[in-house]
């Protein structure tokens, strides 16, 4: 008794939910003081009752396996906890045995949500980790206090150019350049007793090239696993930047023109020595001042415009600005602008160049005044003329260019392109002048043209440039002639879009296509067919087919180019083929290729592998053999059982009637001969007799059928992907709904094929291949069966028909294009294998044949 209630103590007590059931599952005893369930709250409750739905089929399982083999198991399983949460269970199931038989079985289940839910916190919490580092754009690298590479992220592997698994055990010395042993022990013990570093080194790149790092280093003890995790930034760009920064103040320094650069409001914070002396003033004198130093309030008013346009568009080119030295005095400079930015793109600096051009405005005036007499000349040409100085200022112009520009030539003259044209033209007009200024040659280009402002078409300009020279043979400026080529530019633009349009076309279209020479030697070929020979499409020109094919398909394809060169007359051929090395079936089309007089000058070839299509046609006949199989076994035994039951009757009216005849003349006197040819007559009776019963046995009787678990959803896939081609010719589409819920049923494989074919091909049948159709094939679970509905929409079955349609030999199809036998194969499988067929119709609607079967056909085990 003691031991009892140590043993009923001791089980009250555990940590763990302890439950006692029986094969069914039914609780038979149940540690309550754990659970806070009594044992009469449990009463007629079974184990199924506290755990999801989802674990029911795994508890059977293993309950089922501890009654059969006396051997527990361990598993894992979601349950409800308190106020609706989730809560996470270990379960082991295991044998309670009395003189050596399991009679119940125990589960003992632990609570560990707890441990889950750290679990999963800890893991989110790496993941989020993980996340940061790996999305960093510095790279990060983990390295054991022996140098050897840890962890690295993306960006890590970006500056190195090594791959992860390159760098994952690598030596991060591996990849250091320039620094010493000593340089980086120096860092590393930094590191360690400060906790961390910052500095600049040097990496090598795995393609050599040396880059600067910036690292920030942080030493880590983590239960007694150290090692360093680093984040580097490339900072080779800072540090040419720097460089370049230097090498400029060392160039602008010596240069011969003005520079300088100030903040964006405007302050000075770096001028060089040009600038100043152009201005009157030493380079000291003037850091920190403001722009206005150097203008009157009328030119603040352009130099504050240009600033604008500097912050907006990021520079301006060669602008005359009006200044004031130190003495006060006034002169013209030329100047070019440009926005310095940051690494961002934001703005920091205004930057500018400035050269006094007062020598150069007196000879404009000179030349202005020679250029007077050349109007009359420039006037008289029909095409636009113009003359610029030689910053590109326009000096002159006849009226067929201010007639272009809409402008008179009193507002034409001292302005630029960037006050007549748009602003990309512009910048190409003076890079145009430059040119010419600079060579001395004349310059015949081709280029757009428009009016500032015009958001039309663009025109075209054939355009002739010529650099102007003074008696000293001086360049002074340059003249230009343009002549409108509009019409022919969009001509030939129209023929390169046309190329284009049709070499996309070619391009994207998923046939080989290629074409030959009257030799046989490729001109070209797309990409599809380039890529099959592993070759881009330009290296075919030259080939011939016996540098890509076997000698005996070369001369075949060869031999067929022959004949159409030959008579000239286009060809539509199944040929074998080879790709990657594997032989396959493809449709070719070869049209001869003719000049303008009629002669065939080479070969277009396009052709598109039509292997699985010629599988899928293969199997579709395999297919239908079987069902045209089917149907005369079918009419045999349909045959068969009807002439068995003809015959019965009236064989059995005639064995009677002799076997009463024997009687009667047994009784009287009667010649032996007649008594014997009636026995002999009876005898050969049975004989026939026997031969009907043996037709009404044929009839009974079916194949041997092999049971097996068939895919409802994959069986309906595989038929419809084979008659996919004569749906699409009938316009019928097929529509699959709910199959893949399905169970896998036990049955026939071969008869369910048989049985969806009959049904697919059907409403195929049906569809008149005049308007869209459509066939839905959907699955449902009903109990111990499922029902398939096979829905469409192609007119219906005459109501005086309806009842008919399974009869055998019944069809309303033309004689010659249907046996009647389809239905009734149907209904003999689905009645085989147990299960029931039916229709409903809707005559000019459509038609559902609703098929039960069970999922488990016990009786063909």
């Amino acid at each position: 008794m003691k031991s009892e209630e140590k043993w009923h103590s001791l089980v009250e007590n555990v940590p763990d939910i302890i439950m006692v059931v029986d094969r069914d599952g039914t609780i038979q005893f149940i540690n309550h003081t754990v659970s806070g369930i009594t044992s009469e709250q449990v009463t007629g409750k079974t184990i199924y009752d506290y755990i999801s739905s989802e674990y029911h089929e795994i508890t059977k399982k293993y309950l089922e396996q501890v009654f059969q083999t006396g051997i527990g198991s361990d598993y894992e399983l979601i349950g409800a906890g308190p106020h609706g949460t989730t809560s996470w269970y270990w379960t082991t199931v295991g044998p309670i045995k009395h003189q050596g038989q399991v009679v119940a079985a125990s589960i003992i289940t632990r609570d560990i949500t707890k441990n889950k839910r750290a679990q999963e916190a800890l893991r989110r919490q790496a993941y989020r980790a993980e996340t940061i580092i790996q999305t960093s754009i510095d790279g990060f690298c983990m390295v054991s206090v022996d140098g050897k590479i840890m962890m690295v992220n993306s960006a890590f592997c970006d500056i190195t150019g090594y791959s992860k698994e390159e760098l994952l055990g690598m030596k991060i010395t591996g990849i250091e350049a320039m620094e010493t042993a000593e340089q980086t022990a120096n860092h590393i013990d930094k590191v360690i007793n400060m906790g961390y570093d910052r500095f600049e080194t040097k990496h090598q790149r795995k393609d050599g090239r040396i880059i600067d790092i910036e690292v920030n280093s942080q030493f880590c003890n983590f239960e007694q696993e150290k090692f360093f995790f680093s984040f580097f930034r490339d900072i080779t760009k800072r540090k040419k930047a720097e460089k370049e920064i230097k090498k400029f103040k060392t160039i602008s320094d010596r240069a011969g023109y003005g520079v300088k650069i100030s903040n964006l409001k405007g302050n000075l914070i770096y001028i060089n020595e040009s600038c100043a002396k152009i201005h009157g003033y030493t380079s000291d004198e003037l850091i920190g001042k403001n722009l206005s130093i150097f203008h009157n309030k009328e030119q603040m008013e352009n130099v504050n415009r240009l600033n604008k346009q500097l912050t907006e568009k990021g520079s301006f080119v060669a602008e005359e600005v009006w200044h004031r030295r130190k003495d006060g005095t006034i002169f013209c400079a030329l100047m070019n602008g440009t926005l310095i930015r940051d690494e961002k793109g934001e703005p920091l600096f205004l930057a500018s160049a400035a050269i006094d051009i007062s020598e150069h405005k007196r000879a404009d005036e000179a030349l202005r005044e020679s250029q007077h007499r050349q109007m009359a000349i420039l006037n008289s040409i029909p095409d636009m003329a113009w003359l610029k100085d030689k910053d590109s200022r326009y000096i002159a112009a006849n009226e067929t260019f201010c007639r272009s520009f809409c402008i008179k030539l009193e507002d034409l003259v001292g302005k630029t392109d960037f006050d007549i044209s748009p602003e990309d033209l512009a910048q190409k007009y003076r890079a145009d002048d430059q040119k010419v200024v600079k060579s001395g040659r004349q310059m015949r280009i081709e280029e757009p043209w428009a009016s500032k402002g015009d958001a039309g078409e663009r025109m075209y300009l054939e355009t002739i440039k010529t650099p102007i020279r003074n008696e000293k043979r001086e360049i002074i400026g340059t003249s230009g002639i343009a002549r409108d080529i509009t019409e022919r530019k969009k001509a030939e633009e129209a023929l390169q879009q046309s190329e284009i349009k049709y070499r996309t076309l070619l391009e994207n279209i998923p046939q080989k296509i290629f074409l030959k020479d009257k030799n046989s030697v490729y001109i070209s070929c797309n990409e599809n067919y380039a890529k099959d020979l592993n070759i881009k499409a330009e290296e075919i020109s030259g080939k011939t087919d016996y540098d890509d094919y076997p000698r005996e398909l070369a001369e075949k394809y060869r031999a067929d180019d022959k004949k159409i060169i030959e008579s000239g007359e286009t060809q539509d051929i199944e040929e074998k083929y080879i790709q990657d090395g594997q032989e396959r079936i493809v449709h070719t089309i070869k049209t001869p290729v003719k000049n303008e007089q009629g002669n065939v000058t080479g070969i277009l070839g396009i052709f598109r592998d039509i292997t699985k299509l010629k599988q899928t046609e293969e199997e579709l006949d395999m297919y239908r053999e079987k069902m045209v199989r089917a149907e005369q076994m079918a009419s045999l035994g349909t045959l068969s059982a009807t002439m068995a039951h003809e015959l019965t009757q009236p064989l059995t009216v005639v064995n009677l009637s002799i076997e009463n005849s024997l009687a009667e003349l047994e009784k009287t006197i009667c010649p032996d001969d007649v008594i014997k040819g009636l026995k002999d007559g009876l005898s050969e009776l049975s004989n026939v007799t026997s031969i009907v019963d043996r037709f009404r046995n044929f009839a009974r009787q079916s194949s041997e059928k092999i049971a097996a678990k068939v895919n409802l959803k994959v069986l309906a896939e595989r038929i419809t992907m084979l008659l996919n081609e004569s749906a699409r010719r009938a316009k019928l589409t097929f529509c699959l709904k709910g199959l893949d819920k399905l169970p896998l049923i036990y049955s026939n494989e071969k008869d369910l094929e048989q049985l969806f074919f009959a049904l697919i091909d059907n409403a195929i049948q049906e569809a008149d291949g005049k308007r869209n159709h459509q066939l839905t094939i959907s699955g449902t679970v009903k109990d111990k069966y499922i029902e398939l509905r096979f829905s469409d929409d192609c007119g219906g079955i005459a109501p005086e028909n309806i009842d008919k349609i399974f009869e055998p030999f019944f069809t309303t199809r033309p004689a010659g294009e249907g046996t009647g036998l389809g239905l009734c194969v149907v209904q003999r499988i689905v009645t085989e294998a147990g299960g029931k067929v039916s229709v409903k119709s809707k005559p000019g609607k459509g038609s559902t044949f609703f098929i039960t079967l069970p999922i488990n056909r016990d009786r063909m085990l």
